[in-house]
């Protein structure tokens, strides 16, 4: 699986290259390369990557190499300054653009659960690929660019209980038969670890 995993990570490289390099000529979004890169080499194109597992953990690799850049940019003191365009901007922007979207849905006759469901859907935002184009543009300490990023970072926050959420709309019941309080504590002591390490550990070693 290792040496399948490398060769596919090797294919994904080569033809990544290939076509950014063709579309920085033509002054293209780099971001947009990607997406090309992937449409041509996966399943539905020449099919070099057919799908399976193969797919889920390169998509996985690549969401973690992108968001590694993010954090770069990004420490816990800077979040902590925008906390109220966090809380505030994205908790305006999920509620408005889930409330036009479901007026939208509802005037066109879908359902209400329906609507609130695309509504959400709709609002959330790729982080990764926003903040990639952000950086390609120096933008990303701009005053659009920080109120953009806090906004991202509230619909990342807001991902959780909007999977919970969903099978609710879909008239599914939801049980965790006891497994929730110890999904909350894994989580915190895996965020208290990585608070901890960032503030002792990893300046010490660098």
């Amino acid at each position: 699986m290792i040496t399948s995993l490398l060769a596919h990570i090797d294919v994904l490289l080569g033809f990544g290259i290939l076509i950014l390099t063709i579309f920085y000529r033509f002054d293209f979004p780099p971001v947009l390369g990607y997406l090309v890169t992937g449409m041509l080499i996966g399943p539905y194109g020449i099919g070099i990557i057919n799908g399976g597992e193969i797919v889920d953990l390169n998509s996985e690799l690549g969401v973690i190499f992108l968001l590694f850049t993010i954090g770069v940019d990004l420490s816990l003191g800077e979040l902590w300054k925008m906390r109220r365009d966090v809380l505030l901007g994205g908790t305006l922007h999920l509620l408005f653009t889930t409330a036009l979207i479901f007026v939208v849905c509802s005037a066109l006759g879908f359902s209400p659960a329906t609507s609130v469901f695309l509504g959400l859907l709709i609002s959330l935002s790729s982080t990764a690929i926003v903040i990639k184009i952000f950086q390609d543009r120096n933008e990303v300490n701009t005053a659009h660019g920080k109120t953009s990023l806090a906004i991202l970072i509230f619909q990342d926050l807001a991902i959780v209980p909007l999977m919970l959420i969903t099978p609710i709309l879909a008239g599914n019941s939801v049980s965790f038969d006891g497994a929730l309080p110890g999904m909350l504590l894994k989580g915190s002591l895996i965020i208290l670890v990585f608070i901890l390490s960032d503030k002792f550990l990893f300046p010490w070693i660098f």
